[in-house]
């Protein structure tokens, strides 16, 4: 994931990188799991985070704790709770971005391919065909879910 050949192919128009984090987290209670991060945005304010459950289906949610990573100083951060091994997601803020890490990473690598078509004059380009497809299905379908990666 930190390979500069990959990060490069997973461009971000809002300075998103790929970032496999510092560890797993276990989640317990009614939604057991594990947290692997993947995702960050310059600033750590919000993080990409798979949610693998235990019969191997997935989810992507953003979290705006760093649990995943590693604390080396707890008086520091602002929620102690965050440098848990294990962890219960029930009560805790967070948003459900995905129905599977697969198809998060499809629509925040096309949509930020496309964003970049129309905003980088100076690598000028056309929408392949792959593009203009996605752009027409939610053209004409579901015009308010183009959003959902831009939340990150």
């Amino acid at each position: 994931m930190t390979h500069p050949e990959l990060q490069s192919r997973v461009r971000s128009c809002t300075d998103c990188y790929l970032d496999p984090g510092e560890r797993v987290v276990e989640t317990i209670g009614s939604i057991p799991g594990h947290l692997v991060h993947f995702l960050s945005d310059s600033s750590h304010g919000r993080i990409g985070i798979c949610h693998i459950l235990p019969r191997g289906g997935s989810a992507v949610l953003v979290l705006p704790d760093l649990y995943v990573f590693k604390v080396v100083n707890s008086d520091s951060i602002e929620n102690p709770s965050c440098h848990l091994e294990r962890i219960d997601l029930s009560g805790l803020e967070f948003a459900y971005c995905a129905s599977s890490f697969s198809d998060f990473l499809y629509r925040f690598w096309i949509e930020n391919e496309i964003r970049f078509v129309l905003t980088d004059k100076s690598k000028p380009r056309s929408f392949t065909t792959l593009e203009l497809e996605y752009v027409e299905h939610y053209a004409a379908n579901k015009p308010r879910d183009l959003q959902v990666a831009w939340q990150f």
